[in-house]
């Protein structure tokens, strides 16, 4: 139940999605505003009516929401310096590139996401614990080791990738997705526990 509670806004949206592409109807901007304006209250009406929420105590409260607050303002700034370089292509070499760029950007920013996630774990973990085994420093590297090693292949077949998902008039992204996954690489490097 709480897979549910945390993915209701995707599962809302995928369905509003569904929906029209069951009905056949057009998609248009104004539909996908919508989608995003309700997923989210039907998202939470869906979680209240599922698991029926019992409220914390006030001390449990203010440790959630001091952790909370400091993930969420974190989230925040990366949302922010993950979007604003499109916006300085977009002003500096105009809405052609900028739209080449996105879809590698929109590729790229994949990695961010499980820095990110890592990072969360690795915390958390090493957080609970006064001393850190070998066994999970072995899992850790192995794990970062393979997620190095998925990027560098990334790198290598980037335009052949951006051509399977995005189609041939994309193909232009596939240099660029290249040159941030290479450029991902040391910020992965430094999630070492």
């Amino acid at each position: 139940s709480s897979m549910l509670v945390a993915n209701s806004y995707s599962i809302c949206r995928l369905f509003a999605i569904l929906v029209f592409i069951y009905l056949g109807a057009p998609f248009v901007a104004q539909d996908a505003v919508a989608v995003t304006l309700y997923g989210p209250i039907l998202g939470i009406l869906i979680a209240l009516y599922w698991l029926r929420p019992s409220w914390p105590s006030f001390a449990v409260a203010k440790k959630l929401l001091g952790f909370a607050g400091f993930m969420g303002l974190y989230r925040i700034s990366q949302i922010i310096a993950l979007r604003s370089d499109v916006q300085i292509v977009l002003t500096t070499l105009g809405a052609s590139i900028a739209g080449t760029y996105s879809v590698a950007a929109r590729m790229g920013n994949f990695y961010p996401l499980i820095i990110i996630t890592l990072n969360s774990l690795f915390a958390s973990r090493l957080r609970l614990q006064n001393t850190i085994s070998a066994n999970f420093i072995k899992k850790s590297l192995f794990l970062l080791f393979a997620i190095l090693f998925l990027m560098l292949l990334c790198a290598w077949q980037a335009p052949l990738i951006i051509k399977l998902l995005f189609g041939a008039k994309a193909a232009g992204a596939g240099l660029i997705y290249r040159y941030l996954t290479l450029a991902y690489l040391p910020l992965m490097a430094a999630t070492l526990p």
